[in-house]
């Protein structure tokens, strides 16, 4: 990192900013995507999150929207688990929630163990299986 490159790196076009955020969280991006400068020449972000965004509630970044993806249906997809795993229940609550537009029980779900899901947005494992007990 501190060292010259090898190579020229264009930061416009060789850098991709993966984002972790989540349903309770997600509010958080916009200061982030502030603290970015406007002479900056970051602008790809891949943001990730415990559910999925929709055309019209996607984040906006320098007048673009960006789609949230849900990294945890991801993992669940490419990890074998047991549907009765206590962190795919609570998964499944959270989204359950946010599909019927409950946005105080989404938000009360999503502070309650919205770390836990944490765990979940990498596609490994011991996502499923390691507690932070």
């Amino acid at each position: 990192m501190f060292a010259p490159p090898a190579f020229p790196v264009d930061l416009g076009e060789d850098v991709l900013i993966v984002a972790k955020t989540g349903y309770g969280t997600r509010h958080r991006m916009k200061t982030s995507f502030e603290a970015v400068s406007p002479r900056s020449e970051l602008r790809d972000f891949f943001l990730i999150a415990d559910y999925a965004s929709k055309p019209g509630d996607h984040l906006v970044y320098r007048g673009e929207e960006l789609p949230v993806h849900d990294a945890v249906q991801e993992t669940l997809n490419h990890v074998p688990v047991s549907e009765d795993n206590p962190r795919v229940g609570q998964y499944q609550s959270l989204i359950d929630a946010i599909r019927v537009g409950d946005e105080e029980l989404a938000l009360r779900l999503s502070k309650k163990f919205g770390w836990e899901l944490d765990a979940m947005k990498v596609s490994h494992p011991c996502s499923l299986q390691c507690s932070h007990h």
